[in-house]
């Protein structure tokens, strides 16, 4: 028995390996509908997919009747209402992380499949890389005693066209008209926006530390973090 898959936001940079994925899948999943913005990108992905669907309108996938679980690869922003949709039609979801732009938008996504009664999936994959989980049992183990803070850097090969500004939500620009504030729930928070801190909110009693590093893409690169002062 197969099911059948339709992927919103199916052309992207985190869509296109997905659907690959899927393909190899046979015996299991079928491509049944594909969702995009770009038409061009979007009948190729078909051809590569067999799908005989396309269509750039996400409540087209999710009211697809051959269609039972739905994938969501858009940005960020513009999670929610595929979300929120897919629960109420009663089909299994698999949703990029993170979920949503704030804590709101996350609860009220995890409480509809939870009323819906449906799968729902966020692929936190890294759980099962090897590095992970040796450096899980490290800190498990207290070998590092009382963990107060973590600098992380994650090396992640993407195309070389691909910018920062691919990864900011679609149709969704911060401007200088856009109201700002520092709250999670401002508009520009709930847009996807992405607002300076108001210079009354800054904290004066922080001093900054410098680091430099050597990137091969990049050369030398600086960047400064607040040292809270006691």
């Amino acid at each position: 028995m197969t099911f059948g898959v339709g992927v919103i936001g199916a052309t992207g940079f985190i869509g296109t390996p997905y659907r690959a994925e899927i393909r190899e899948c046979t015996d299991e999943a079928r491509i049944v509908a594909l969702c995009a913005r770009r038409r061009d990108r979007l009948e190729a992905a078909a051809a590569e997919d067999g799908c005989e669907f396309i269509t750039d309108d996400w409540r087209q996938v999710v009211d697809h009747p051959e269609v039972d679980l739905v994938l969501v690869l858009t940005p960020d922003a513009l999670h929610l209402d595929p979300v929120l949709a897919t629960a109420a039609a009663g089909k299994h979801l698999f949703c990029e992380k993170p979920i949503g732009v704030n804590i709101d938008e996350a609860y009220r996504m995890w409480s509809a499949v939870r009323d819906a009664g449906v799968a729902h999936y966020v692929p936190f994959w890294t759980r099962y890389v090897p590095a992970f989980a040796r450096a899980r049992e490290i800190v498990q183990a207290g070998t590092l005693g009382d963990i107060r803070g973590i600098i992380y850097r994650w090396q992640n090969p993407r195309p070389a066209a691909m910018t920062p500004a691919s990864r900011r939500p679609a149709r969704l620009p911060t401007s200088a008209a856009t109201p700002t504030t520092s709250s999670a729930g401002s508009p520009a928070a709930k847009r996807g926006g992405y607002s300076p801190m108001p210079t009354s909110s800054r904290r004066p009693s922080r001093t900054w530390e410098t680091s430099t590093w050597e990137r091969p893409s990049a050369g030398a690169r600086t960047t400064r973090w607040p040292m809270t002062s006691r």
